[in-house]
């Protein structure tokens, strides 16, 4: 849950807390049913794929067809549940990045400052926000650790989704590479079944509520600076 001022939201058109708090409602509704729903669509890819089996060749064998009944198994087990949480991946990291943008360029417009976010080297990330809010603030803005170690695993995966859809053959970039190698050895939730990404719901839940601790911090330092005091309000 994102915690932002609801007079402040009603009071300054240009204030994005409001915004921001519907767009990660909406992301976090969007992994409770891919979690949902997993299940089901695995269940339904397997039984629908042995009955085309069966209908296109209905005196075989499994036997005979083994190895169409392992190709089966691969994508109901493997490929499914990696393209459906795969994809929340991408969904909260786009919503982390334009929530970055969209708060950036409000501190900037009230800061009367010409620096934007995207004038910055570091990637997008952590980083890159914590040193845009450092030159135009001064004052430090810090999180902890484990919320900054999560929101770094969580771009590490994001970016191995983006670039090689999640399959290490696909992957050029040696970072990256190892990066998502150094994840599956941290044993964090992130696994490889051969060469393509797994993901588990308890990783993405923990990774996203340190974005959400992100936004918290962030417009509470808005509120801190421009307004009141910010209050919780539930979906």
């Amino acid at each position: 849950m994102i915690a932002f001022n609801l007079d402040m939201a009603m009071d300054d058109p240009a204030y994005p807390g409001l915004r921001i708090a519907g767009e990660f409602g909406a992301v976090e509704q969007y992994l409770t049913l891919l979690t949902e729903y997993l299940p089901v669509v695995r269940d339904q890819t397997r039984l629908r794929s042995k009955a085309a089996l069966k209908r296109k060749y209905p005196r075989h064998s499994r036997v005979d067809f083994a190895e169409d009944y392992e190709q089966i198994e691969w994508v109901s087990n493997t490929l499914v549940p990696k393209f459906f949480l795969g994809s929340f991946v991408l969904a909260a990291w786009a919503a982390f990045e334009v929530a970055s943008a969209e708060i950036a360029a409000y501190v900037r417009n009230r800061e009367n400052v010409r620096l934007r976010i995207t004038d910055l080297r570091p990637s997008d990330g952590w980083e890159k926000l914590q040193l845009y809010f450092e030159t135009v603030w001064t004052p430090k803005v810090t999180i902890s650790d484990s919320d900054a170690y999560r929101i770094e695993a969580l771009q590490t995966v994001r970016n191995f989704f983006a670039h090689a859809n999640g399959n290490l053959r696909f992957e050029r970039d040696n970072k990256r590479l190892a990066n998502i190698r150094k994840l599956v050895e941290a044993d964090i939730g992130v696994s490889l079944q051969e060469d393509d990404a797994l993901i588990s719901e308890n990783f993405l839940r923990e990774s996203f509520c340190s974005l959400e601790a992100v936004m918290s911090l962030l417009l509470g330092e808005i509120e801190k600076r421009y307004g009141a005091k910010p209050q919780q309000v539930g979906r």
